[in-house]
């Protein structure tokens, strides 16, 4: 990415994780529709939810990092980057 990492004392533990769970979609390669697709969500319950306009809830998170074989933990722990 080319912004810049961000202290976590700065961010929300619900920023962190969708700043994380984006950064690792785009490492992949896959769109936030197709996330959708998978997890057989509608796209507009994705966007709102990797977005911050909604909030993840436990099983959201837990059914995303099952989708791309990252922990929670690692999600949780992963710097923030900022664009």
């Amino acid at each position: 990415m080319n912004g810049y990492t961000v202290h976590t004392a700065d961010v929300t533990l619900a920023e962190r994780i969708r700043s994380a769970v984006n950064a690792e979609l785009a490492q992949r390669g896959i769109s936030q529709r197709e996330l959708a697709r998978r997890l057989g969500w509608s796209q507009q319950y994705a966007w709102r939810r990797l977005a911050g306009r909604q909030e993840m809830s436990p099983s959201d998170l837990e059914q995303i990092s099952q989708e791309l074989g990252v922990s929670i933990t690692d999600l949780v722990s992963r710097p923030v980057e900022v664009s």
